[in-house]
Protein backbone atom coordinates (compact mmCIF):
# COMPACT_ATOMS: atom_id res chain seq x y z
CA UNK A 1 0.00 0.00 0.00
CA UNK A 2 1.71 3.29 -0.86
CA UNK A 3 0.97 6.13 0.85
CA UNK A 4 1.36 9.95 0.40
CA UNK A 5 0.41 12.42 3.37
CA UNK A 6 -1.87 15.18 3.39
CA UNK A 7 -2.68 17.48 6.33
CA UNK A 8 -6.09 19.18 7.61
CA UNK A 9 -6.07 22.72 9.13
CA UNK A 10 -8.33 24.22 11.13
CA UNK A 11 -8.09 28.03 11.81
CA UNK A 12 -11.00 29.62 14.15
CA UNK A 13 -11.56 33.12 14.68
CA UNK A 14 -13.08 34.59 17.47
CA UNK A 15 -12.99 33.36 21.60
CA UNK A 16 -16.57 31.60 20.88
CA UNK A 17 -15.26 29.09 18.59
CA UNK A 18 -12.28 28.52 20.58
CA UNK A 19 -13.75 27.62 23.43
CA UNK A 20 -15.19 24.11 21.46
CA UNK A 21 -13.89 20.82 20.87
CA UNK A 22 -13.49 20.16 16.58
CA UNK A 23 -14.70 16.87 15.39
CA UNK A 24 -14.60 15.77 11.99
CA UNK A 25 -16.15 12.76 9.44
CA UNK A 26 -14.68 11.71 6.49
CA UNK A 27 -17.23 10.60 3.73
CA UNK A 28 -17.89 10.30 0.29
CA UNK A 29 -20.13 9.32 -2.81
CA UNK A 30 -17.68 7.03 -3.69
CA UNK A 31 -17.34 4.45 -0.75
CA UNK A 32 -16.88 0.90 -1.23
CA UNK A 33 -16.97 -0.09 2.26
CA UNK A 34 -16.59 1.44 5.39
CA UNK A 35 -12.61 1.81 5.11
CA UNK A 36 -12.66 2.56 1.26
CA UNK A 37 -13.44 4.32 -1.33
CA UNK A 38 -12.81 4.50 -5.61
CA UNK A 39 -12.11 6.49 -8.48
CA UNK A 40 -14.59 8.12 -10.39
CA UNK A 41 -13.41 6.92 -13.79
CA UNK A 42 -15.82 4.26 -15.41
CA UNK A 43 -12.57 2.18 -15.90
CA UNK A 44 -11.25 2.48 -12.71
CA UNK A 45 -13.96 2.39 -10.89
CA UNK A 46 -14.14 -0.52 -8.09
CA UNK A 47 -10.30 -1.50 -9.64
CA UNK A 48 -8.80 1.10 -7.51
CA UNK A 49 -9.24 1.72 -3.91
CA UNK A 50 -8.46 4.40 -1.52
CA UNK A 51 -7.71 4.00 2.71
CA UNK A 52 -7.21 7.14 5.01
CA UNK A 53 -5.17 6.53 8.10
CA UNK A 54 -3.98 8.99 11.01
CA UNK A 55 -0.37 9.86 10.02
CA UNK A 56 1.98 6.80 11.39
CA UNK A 57 -1.16 4.45 11.82
CA UNK A 58 -1.64 1.54 10.08
CA UNK A 59 -4.93 0.93 11.04
CA UNK A 60 -7.04 2.17 8.25
CA UNK A 61 -9.83 4.78 9.16
CA UNK A 62 -13.51 4.04 9.15
CA UNK A 63 -15.55 6.66 6.71
CA UNK A 64 -18.36 8.41 8.24
CA UNK A 65 -16.62 7.93 12.30
CA UNK A 66 -15.99 10.81 14.29
CA UNK A 67 -12.16 12.00 14.53
CA UNK A 68 -11.68 14.43 17.20
CA UNK A 69 -9.66 17.08 16.70
CA UNK A 70 -9.06 19.17 19.51
CA UNK A 71 -9.48 22.68 20.86
CA UNK A 72 -7.87 25.59 18.51
CA UNK A 73 -8.05 28.51 21.45
CA UNK A 74 -7.18 30.68 18.69
CA UNK A 75 -4.50 28.96 16.98
CA UNK A 76 -4.35 26.35 14.05
CA UNK A 77 -5.13 23.44 14.81
CA UNK A 78 -3.25 20.63 12.17
CA UNK A 79 -4.00 16.95 12.32
CA UNK A 80 -1.95 14.73 9.81
CA UNK A 81 -2.68 12.01 7.43
CA UNK A 82 -2.02 9.79 5.02
CA UNK A 83 -4.30 8.16 1.70
CA UNK A 84 -3.11 4.65 0.80
CA UNK A 85 -3.92 3.03 -2.16
CA UNK A 86 -4.18 -0.02 -3.26
CA UNK A 87 -5.74 -2.47 -5.76
CA UNK A 88 -9.32 -3.89 -5.57
CA UNK A 89 -9.12 -5.96 -8.56
CA UNK A 90 -6.81 -6.64 -11.56
CA UNK A 91 -6.32 -3.42 -13.56
CA UNK A 92 -7.10 -4.25 -17.10
CA UNK A 93 -4.97 -0.71 -17.81
CA UNK A 94 -3.10 1.78 -16.37
CA UNK A 95 -3.86 5.56 -16.28
CA UNK A 96 -4.80 8.16 -13.94
CA UNK A 97 -7.55 8.32 -11.51
CA UNK A 98 -9.08 10.35 -9.29
CA UNK A 99 -11.69 10.44 -6.25
CA UNK A 100 -13.68 12.30 -3.59
CA UNK A 101 -13.43 13.12 -0.32
CA UNK A 102 -15.47 15.24 1.84
CA UNK A 103 -13.99 16.41 5.95
CA UNK A 104 -16.75 17.85 7.50
CA UNK A 105 -16.01 19.44 10.72
CA UNK A 106 -18.80 20.01 13.32
CA UNK A 107 -18.40 21.41 17.16
CA UNK A 108 -18.51 18.85 19.81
Amino acid sequence: LRKTPFSINVITNGKDCAAYPFVGIFSSAYQVDDQTITAIETDMKDVIGIRLFESGNSAPLKLNDKIDFGYSSNTQLTKNFEAGVLFLKKPANAGKFTSVINYEVYFK
